[in-house]
Formats: C-alpha cells, sequence, structure tokens
C-alpha cells in the first residue's frame, strides 16, 4: 500500500499485513468504534453465498474461551467475504516447530492440554474447527495458548464450490474430511493428534509435494509411534497419540473432551484417576475373539507367554544381559535347534560352524537381532509344526521366502535394516496365517466371497470379520509387544504405483511388501504372465526401490535355493509342499526360452557355455530332463556373471 494512504476494509482501518497465501490475506487492523485492534482475513476469491456464510459461521461469535481467539465478525466487501477477530501478537505453533526450538515431552503435552481444552468447549457448543494446524495455533511468551481460524474452512469450502469433499488439503486433514465430505468432532482429534506428534518430534508425520500425494498417505500410511523419533516419548504417549490418529473416525477418542482426560491423566492432573475407556472400534469384536479362541488353544498361552518374556526382556527400559535372553530361548529345544542352525547359515554372513549357544550367537549378532530372529522363529514354529491345513503350511512358507527375498533386496540397495525387514516381511502375512489357524470357518468364508464377488482378499475380510487381516495382525503383534518398528511394516499399500518412501521406516515396509509380491508372483509357478509381472511390480516400487530386473531374478533364483537348503531346518517336507513346488516349476520355466529372449531384451550379454552346460540348456528345452538344480544352472550364470551355484 502507499505509504500514509489509508485503506479501509469494513468500518476497519488496516495497518500493515501480516501474512498472505493464494486465497487471502490478513491484516493488522484497528477498530476505531471499539477502540481495539483486530486481525482481518480477507479472501480473495468472490462468491454469491454470502447470506449462507454469514449464517454458518454466526454461532462462532457465541465462542468465549481463554484458549481461543474471541472472533468478532464476518463481513463483505464488493462481495469478498472478511472475517474479523481479536489479534494476539505471539509466535504461531508452526514457527517454533520449524526453528527446531526444543521443549521437552511435558511441556508439549501441557500445550496440548490448552489447546484441547479450547477445543473442548467448542465440541460442547457444536462447533468443529476443521482446520486445526500448528499455524492456526498462538504461543505467547508466557506460554499460553490461543487457538484461530474458526470458521476459515466453512468460508473456502463454500467459495469453491458446492462439492462438500473439502477442498484444502493439509498433512492435518482427516480421512474422512475428503473421502467422504464428512467432519466430526473426531476429525478435529485426528488433527491433535498429528499436531502433538510433531510438537513431541519437531518433525511432520508425512510430507508431500502434491495434494494427490498427500491425500494417499493420509488414507493409508499408517501414523508410527512418537518414541521412534524421540526416546523420551513413553509407552503410554505413544498410545494417545496412536488412538487420536486411526484412519478410522470410530476407533479415536470421540471428541476433544475425551481425549483432554487422557492427557491430563498424562500429566497427572489434577490427580491420577482411571485412564478413559478406548472407543471401541469396528473391529474389536472380532480381535478378542481371535485372542480368546488363542489362549484357549492348548499351546498358545506358553508360547505367547515366551514371545512377550522376549519382548518385555529386551525393551529400552530394561537391561538384559546374553545369558538372560539365552535362558528364555533355550527353554524350547526344538527353537534353540533352529535359531542355531540359522546362525551360522549364509543367512548372517556365514559365520561357519562357530557358533555353538544362544549366549554366543547374542554376543556376536547383538540382542536386537537374536530377539528378533527368536520371535519369528517362535511363530514360524508354533504354526508350522501344529498345523495340518496344507494352504497354512504354504502360508507359513512363503513368508519365510518372503523374508530371504526382503534381506537381499535390502542388501542389494545397501540399507543397513535388513535383518529388521527379514522380520516385518515375514509377519506381513501375520493376520492371514492365524485366521487360517485358529478362524479356519471365517477364512474359508471369505475365500468363498472372494471367488463370488470377484473382490480382494482384505475387502471380504471385512466383509465376513468386520476387519482387515491387516488390522488381525497388527493387534496380535501388538499384544506381543513386537517393536512397532516392525508393527508399522506389516501394514499393506492400496493398489497403483506406489510413492517414494519419506523415511526409514516407509522404506523397510516397502521392502517388505514389494518381497511378498513377488513371492505371490512366483508362487503361482511359471505362465506366459510371469514375467511381464514382475516387471511390472518393479515399475510398481521403482520411486522407492531402485533394482535392475536382473538383480531381482538373481534374487528370487537365489531366495529358491536357499527355500531347498533351509526346509529340512525348519521341518518342511519340500516335495509336500505345493508352494515350493509351484517355486520350482517357476525356476525351471524360467529356464524357457521366452526368459532368455526376455534377458537379451534386456542387453543382458550371452555368454558362451560348456559342453554340460550345453547339455542342461538342451535337456531344459525338453531333452533328458536332469532335475532343478541342473536346470537353474545357465540362468543362474547369465543373471550373475557365472558366479557358481551353490
Amino acid at each position: 500500500m502507499e505509504k500514509n494512504k489509508l485503506i479501509k476494509i469494513g468500518h476497519y482501518t488496516v495497518r500493515h499485513q501480516i501474512n498472505k497465501d493464494c486465497e487471502s490475506s490478513d491484516f493488522l487492523a484497528f477498530d476505531t468504534g471499539q477502540d481495539r485492534q483486530v486481525e482481518i482475513k480477507a479472501f480473495r476469491i468472490g462468491s454469491d453465498h454470502i447470506e449462507s456464510i454469514l449464517l454458518q459461521t454466526q454461532a462462532l461469535s457465541e465462542l468465549r474461551h481463554p484458549n481461543i481467539l474471541s472472533f468478532y465478525e464476518i463481513g463483505e466487501q464488493k462481495g469478498f467475504p472478511y472475517l474479523v477477530s481479536e489479534y494476539y501478537d505471539s509466535e504461531t505453533l508452526a514457527d517454533l516447530i520449524k526453528s527446531k526450538k526444543s521443549f521437552s515431552v511435558s511441556d508439549a503435552v501441557k500445550r496440548m492440554s490448552q489447546i484441547l481444552d479450547g477445543i473442548s468447549y467448542a465440541h460442547n457448543q457444536g462447533i468443529i474447527h476443521n482446520d486445526l494446524r500448528p499455524e492456526n495455533i498462538l504461543i505467547g511468551d508466557d506460554g499460553g495458548v490461543r487457538i484461530r481460524g474458526f470458521g476459515i474452512s466453512i468460508v473456502i469450502n463454500s467459495l469453491k464450490g458446492s462439492d462438500n469433499r473439502q477442498k484444502e488439503i493439509t498433512r492435518y486433514t482427516a480421512p474422512e474430511c475428503f473421502l467422504k465430505g464428512e467432519a466430526y468432532k473426531s476429525s478435529d482429534v485426528y488433527s491433535l493428534g498429528m499436531i502433538l506428534y510433531e510438537m513431541l518430534t519437531l518433525r511432520p508425520v508425512m510430507v508431500a509435494s502434491k495434494r494427490e500425494d498427500m491425500m494417499y498417505k493420509i488414507a493409508y500410511v499408517p501414523t508410527v509411534h512418537p518414541s521412534l523419533e524421540n526416546p523420551d516419548v513413553d509407552p503410554l504417549l505413544d498410545s494417545i497419540v496412536e488412538k487420536a490418529t486411526q484412519k478410522d473416525p470410530v476407533a479415536r477418542f470421540r471428541n476433544a473432551t475425551v481425549m483432554k482426560k487422557a492427557i491430563d491423566y498424562y500429566l497427572g492432573l489434577p490427580e491420577k484417576e482411571e485412564l478413559p475407556e478406548p472407543e471401541k472400534s469396528d473391529n474389536q469384536g472380532i480381535l478378542n475373539l481371535l485372542l480368546s479362541r488363542m489362549e484357549n488353544n492348548s499351546d498358545f498361552p506358553a508360547f505367547s507367554k515366551s514371545i512377550m518374556a522376549i519382548n518385555e526382556k529386551t525393551s529400552k527400559d530394561q537391561y538384559v544381559s546374553a545369558r538372560d535372553l539365552a535362558d528364555i530361548i533355550m527353554k524350547d529345544y526344538s527353537l534353540t535347534n533352529k535359531m542355531l542352525t540359522l546362525v551360522n547359515s549364509s543367512f548372517y554372513g556365514g559365520l561357519g560352524s562357530g557358533v555353538t549357544s544362544i549366549e554366543q550367537a547374542v554376543i556376536i549378532l547383538g540382542l536386537e537381532q537374536v530377539r528378533l530372529m527368536a520371535g519369528a522363529m517362535m511363530v514360524f514354529t508354533q504354526i508350522q509344526d501344529k498345523s495340518n491345513i496344507d494352504e497354512l503350511k504354504d502360508s507359513m512358507i512363503k513368508s519365510y521366502m518372503s523374508g530371504l527375498i526382503a534381506i537381499e533386496v535390502a542388501k542389494q540397495v545397501k540399507s543397513k535394516d535388513a535383518e529388521v525387514v527379514f522380520l516385518c516381511a515375514m509377519f506381513q502375512t501375520l493376520g492371514r496365517n492365524l485366521t487360517i489357524y485358529y478362524m479356519s470357518d471365517e477364512y474359508s468364508n471369505i475365500r468363498v466371497l472372494m471367488n463370488e464377488k470377484g473382490i480382494d482378499i482384505s475387502s471380504a475380510s471385512h466383509e465376513v470379520l468386520g476387519a482387515s487381516l491387516d488390522e488381525i495382525g497388527v493387534c496380535v503383534a501388538r499384544y506381543w509387544k513386537f517393536p512397532e518398528a516392525i508393527i508399522y511394516g506389516m501394514r499393506s499399500l492400496p493398489e497403483g504405483v506406489v510413492n517414494k518412501p519419506e523415511s526409514k521406516l516407509e522404506m523397510i515396509r516397502h521392502f517388505s511388501i514389494f518381497a511378498n509380491e513377488i513371492c505371490d508372483v512366483a508362487g503361482h509357478g511359471f505362465d506366459d504372465q510371469s514375467i511381464n509381472k514382475l516387471i511390472q511390480l518393479m515399475k510398481k516400487f521403482e520411486p522407492g526401490i531402485s533394482i535392475s530386473e536382473k538383480d531381482v531374478f538373481r534374487i528370487l533364483f537365489d531366495s529358491i535355493e536357499k527355500i531347498k537348503n533351509h526346509a529340512s531346518v525348519l521341518g518342511i517336507n519340500a516335495e509336500k509342499s505345493r508352494f515350493i513346488t509351484s517355486l520350482f516349476s517357476f525356476a525351471e520355466g524360467g529356464e524357457s526360452s521366452e526368459l532368455n529372449r526376455h534377458i537379451k531384451c534386456t542387453g543382458t550379454a550371452e555368454i558362451s557355455h560348456s559342453p554340460d552346460e550345453q547339455k542342461a540348456i538342451d535337456d531344459i528345452s525338453g531333452k533328458k530332463p536332469d532335475g532343478f538344480r541342473t536346470r537353474l544352472i545357465p540362468l543362474w550364470k547369465k543373471l550373475t556373471g557365472n558366479r557358481k551355484l551353490k
């Protein structure tokens, strides 16, 4: 504005501009009638629905609370609406987070309690904010909190058209606001949970440059526990953030009042009382039923107790020695034998046969890796050994195979989390495996529904069980007190091309799912579409996993060979396993001329063959088949540059 020239908005005199974006400008102005400074948000988009906007925001003028900026009026000037509210000279929470000004966990929670006090008051008046984010939370020099922005989402969405789906999408927007065009009090709770996470970690839960990518992440990418970023955050606070940020509105705190009770309990204000009972989600009943059946199984209680003992012994709050952990593992002779065999195998870098005790394995490999492997082998052994269901046995073998592939993919891209990736991949189908084992009738109904309606397993399980198989697996993993990083990696991704991972945890999750989907392709044997399916799979994950086709084929065939070698250790009869038979079929089919032509097209150099190797190639073409191992040699040599097959 020109110097000394007064600009008026309504009867307010503008002093200077505070902020602006593509849709509005914020001004500091003076109200001469009331002798006070005010803040005005003037929109640059005109509307024919001013009267409707005035009516919708009328109740805002009645909000009077020490943690809410007073809302004075909404007006219009030349068809352009503006909002007038109290002016509060302070920093925004966004400024504090961006500047990385550290504040303690206690300070963060105390500020959230003040925010919740204001939002709780609004909810009791029947008002939903629907635009909660750090930019709309002001922090005074005295630590006091004020909330602004009530009514902004109403105006913006009214200005942009009649579609009731939320137009403005931020990382704090609850998924139902844009998926269903609905906002509830629990939608504000979701936003507050995301804000609390940022206050505790000084980093956002998710980042995306495009609106579509942000919507995808809000709808499908789970919120991790803040303790993974800030070790000062304890499990109770983790659980509050987790509950507040559930994708399902019913699974969150019902409103800000209920969330505030949980926060105040954490702070001990005014005195400790029983933590409010969580709102029951739609899937709680089926999860309780599964746990009940597991507990009533004659083998499960002791097995479950051992898993929890291992995880509790090695939690971050406890010190545990190699002997302590070894004592728990050695109570199960079969588990001990499997552990030592695998530790001495090439799985852990080929330690030879020098590791003769679990205690020694803990010292050499580290507490964390032995703990994770013990948990995986406990689950595998329990279900694999006790089940007489062929489909379940194959599913467990596939889980193990996925882990083998995942660890090699992680190593190929030089990830330092290969062993964690192995566990995530192996537990990716935990919910499915447990459902087959403990709820076989329900699982049969899921399969029938998939065939009759042509729907995927997730949709079918929701219809039959009221929960996805992912949710069931996550629930049990939490019951067993598995690390949150493992639980995060157990969740599936939606169909279509996946976005580039924004964090190490997302990267681990992508490795896990990529490995399981490779297993799905190979586990159906070889057909005319097998190669195309693998290539499409690589394209799907290309934003986050850059790996060549040659390396994928090498890893796949290497893992098939490992399954063959590990089968006896794991108590698997390879000849009776349909899955392993299909893997061998895939490998044998992969030796066909079709795959050889594909290798030529992708630029893989041809190599000369010895008479014995040429004989093997001729055998693959239909002359005198000579077994799986012989058939694997030529392709293996092409893909690995003549490295010898183990």
